[in-house]
């Protein structure tokens, strides 16, 4: 309630705010201008593309962006849907950038635009009228890019404005915002890019002055409660409201008369005949709902539909030749979605049996696949999901060249949906924007769960295979994905499940709500013919994502925020299931991958790495795993396929970390090199050299080093410092330990065979093998010595 004061007071702040600032000079030197925010947006139009039915250049800071609205004048006979058909571009030159391809041209579409185009169509589609079937084409070029601003809402608006100036029938405005949830609790309205990365929420919205028509939620785990996300719905609300009067001010000044078209809808007497010869038919389907699967009961309703359109094109009132297929297809669907919402509002029942709010039966399986990283397969009625997760290093991530937003992701979900999961055939080739978007949705609600970089460097790609679909397989995949990474072992914060609420909703012919209800867990018939498919997922006790389409021209705010308690209770019912299934990250398995941190001083990274990177990619190749540094301190992730190869490359570290050579070590080197007063000598294992001084070859005194010590001699010193200069190592040292420790082969201390030895120069075996360099260290000194 207070939410809803504060933005019924900022919409009248801010509509006088527009009043005093409308028709500023924009960008071309006239438009309409309006505070939202902390930033001015400009609406603009008649200055580029002229010859366009429509077209506007929206501004925002320095984000400028140029929407086109075109359509045909002919009506293509035999056709029963809008094609509308919407493109979002984004150029390298709107930041002052060349595109880093091989033709300097931007390629093809990049994932960010086509779920951009996808938004962009969700809000204006349901304001088209109804029956309108003619070409109709959006573009949304980006102009100018500041960096910061997303300029996906102001191509809604962009949008908008271009369809209000156009002769193209079309019940708008619509008026689009970001809105952001900050870690201190403020509301923040068009934020900028650095304060997305941190923000509890992030929300796209547009609507119309009183009416809700597009969401898109992103949230972090645990998630945000529903009164956290009801509250966000009523901020952007209030402030898309702020962006419809510029555009209808807008209109009146440049906008175009609307065109006369043909819309494609079904005569009162066809709606008559069929409700006389389809619905007594249908209700039958109806009746024995439970008894039928998706396959039977789409039979069952197909041949309702022969027989009744066999009787109504035998009626007398039907036109020479019979009713044209596309009126009839026009009818059966009105009169179906109309007992549909009878069922429902009345008998409180649906086209399958259940209640309102009663789920599928539902199953959950994990580890299915014996090979992969992890797996799981989830079930809702006929809906099949099968979920892969594999894991790779940091540098498997994926890179992102786009204008804003962060420059990689390190979880990637793939969504798939293949034409025998609805027991068709069709073309298998590259992602749909279908699929794409699908995916999108799943990865923005797992990504919040997942664990952040510092404490799990690696990256992670889902498969998501739809096997069957029934409805809701987006919110399969977000099940399965869950469970998938939890049986790989990956760390998840929760499970995060997701489910679809629908709508069955009556309305007059003034666009006032008769009645409704809300339905929970929706099937593909209701998804057709119904009136909403609100996607929701999250944990228990928040939402991390949300995805609302429609078919009406919107929907009144008090049936969204409705909705929300109905779909918390499915969405924990799910989560219980889940939990049975696998409760947490599974112990990985001998044959699973492995991933670990090892550190490693930082003077043996070069060695590590080796010349042109030679080290690095032989310990790769022989073990199979995959080396990450991960900073310059020497953390060193590791990436193995297995158990036996995690463990041979972190011996292989191991044994370089033995390398390092270390004040008190006792070693053999090898004489390099012997110079006046000193001699260099090389510990060939460790790819060391040290400085042996005369000093310290023996007690006493040696006029000539040389005399004593020659190339290519063996010797076992001891390590008494280590600098930035080098190493300096003693001879004597180690002989007085090897006597002090009774070493193998020393004589005792104190005997006349000690004192001998002391005066012999040293003994070096110039034909034996050289040994390993992995000596002992010495006890610790007494820490108060005599």
């Amino acid at each position: 309630l207070l939410a809803s004061r504060r933005a019924s007071r900022s919409l009248f702040a801010r509509t006088l705010r527009f009043a005093s600032t409308g028709s500023e000079g924009g960008l071309f030197g006239g438009g309409e201008s309006v505070e939202v925010g902390e930033h001015t947006m400009t609406f603009e139009t008649g200055r580029l593309a002229k010859l366009c039915d429509g077209s506007a250049v929206v501004r925002l800071g320095d984000t400028v962006v140029l929407t086109t609205a075109v359509c045909s004048r002919e009506l293509m006979e035999g056709r029963d849907f809008l094609p509308l058909q919407v493109e979002y571009r984004e150029r390298s030159a709107s930041v002052g950038r060349i595109p880093n391809t091989f033709t300097k041209r931007e390629g093809a579409l990049k994932e960010r635009e086509i779920l951009a185009a996808r938004v962009i169509d969700r809000a204006l589609r349901p304001l088209f009228p109804k029956g309108f079937f003619y070409d109709a084409q959006l573009i949304a070029s980006v102009l100018s890019s500041d960096g910061q601003q997303d300029p996906d809402a102001l191509c809604i608006n962009a949008a908008s404005a271009a369809l209000m100036v156009s002769d193209i029938p079309w019940a708008g405005p619509v008026g689009a915002v970001r809105l952001a949830l900050s870690a201190d609790g403020e509301w923040l309205v068009n934020p900028k890019s650095e304060q997305l990365s941190t923000a509890q929420l992030s929300m796209l919205y547009a609507g119309t002055e009183e009416r809700t028509l597009m969401v898109e939620m992103e949230g972090h785990a645990p998630g945000v409660p529903d009164e956290t996300f009801a509250a966000a719905l009523n901020v952007a609300h209030a402030e898309a409201a702020m962006l419809i009067p510029p555009q209808r001010a807008l209109a009146e000044r440049h906008g175009k008369p609307k065109r006369e078209t043909v819309l494609v809808t079904p005569s009162p007497e066809l709606l008559e005949l069929a409700q006389r010869e389809l619905v007594p038919r249908a209700r039958v389907v109806f009746e024995n709902g439970a008894q039928h699967t998706k396959a039977t009961r789409h039979e069952a309703f197909q041949k309702a539909q022969r027989e009744a359109s066999e009787a109504m094109n035998a009626d007398p009132l039907a036109p020479e030749g019979g009713w044209p297929s596309v009126e009839l297809q026009a009818a059966f669907s009105k009169v179906l979605s109309k007992e549909l919402r009878e069922w429902g509002n009345q008998r409180k029942l649906r086209v399958d049996g259940r209640g309102l709010s009663e789920l599928r039966e539902i199953s959950c399986e994990v580890g299915v696949l014996p090979r992969v990283h992890g797996s799981a397969l989830f079930d809702r009625g006929l809906t099949q999901m099968m979920a892969t997760a594999t894991v790779g290093g940091l540098d498997d991530a994926q890179r992102l060249d786009s204008l804003v937003g962060p420059p990689g992701k390190r979880l990637m979900l793939h969504y798939g949906f293949p034409p025998f999961s609805i027991n068709e055939t069709g073309r298998v080739g590259g992602a749909s924007r279908r699929e794409i978007g699908h995916g999108a949705l799943a990865e923005k609600a797992l990504v919040g769960a997942f664990p952040p970089e510092d404490e799990f460097p690696f990256c992670i790609r889902l498969n998501c295979d739809t096997y069957g679909s029934n409805g809701s397989s987006s919110m399969a995949a977000v099940c399965a994905g869950s469970l998938a990474l939890m049986d790989a072992g990956i760390p998840l914060k929760s499970h995060i499940a997701g489910i679809s609420v629908g709508l069955l909703m009556d309305e007059d012919d003034d666009g006032n709500v008769l009645r409704h209800e809300v339905i929970t867990d929706i099937q593909g018939m209701e998804d057709g013919l119904g009136d909403m498919d609100f996607k929701i997922a999250g944990t228990r006790t928040g939402i991390t994502a949300v995805h609302l389409d429609m078919k009406p021209a919107g929907i009144p705010f008090d049936i969204l925020a409705n909705a929300l308690p109905k779909a918390r209770i499915a969405r924990t019912k799910v989560l219980d299931l889940m939990d049975a299934a696998i409760a947490g990250p599974r112990e990985p398995r001998d044959s699973a991958p492995r991933f670990d941190e090892v550190m490693l001083e930082k003077e043996l990274i070069g060695r590590l790495i080796g010349p042109g990177g030679s080290h690095i990619k032989e310990l790769e190749r022989e073990t199979g795993a995959k080396l990450t540094i991960r900073d310059e301190d020497g953390r060193i992730s590791i990436f193995a396929p297995n158990k036996a190869a995690m463990e041979d490359a972190i011996e292989r570290v191991e044994l370089i970390k033995a390398q390092l050579v270390r004040v008190g070590d006792i070693l053999v080197g090898k004489v390099v090199s012997v110079r006046e007063g000193f001699a260099i000598l090389e510990f060939e294992e460790r790819k060391d050299q040290a400085l042996l001084h005369i000093s310290e070859v023996a007690h006493d005194r040696i006029p000539r080093l040389d005399d004593v010590v020659k190339e290519g001699m063996e010797l076992q010193v001891k390590v008494i410092a280590r600098d930035n200069k080098g190493i300096k190592v003693s001879r004597k040292a180690a002989r007085a330990d090897d006597a002090g420790a009774g070493v193998r082969g020393a004589p005792a201390p104190g005997t006349a065979e000690a004192a001998h030895a002391a005066a012999q120069p040293p003994q070096i075996a110039q034909n034996r093998p050289l040994r390993r360099t992995l000596c002992f260290r010495p006890p610790n000194p007494p820490s108060n010595p005599p």
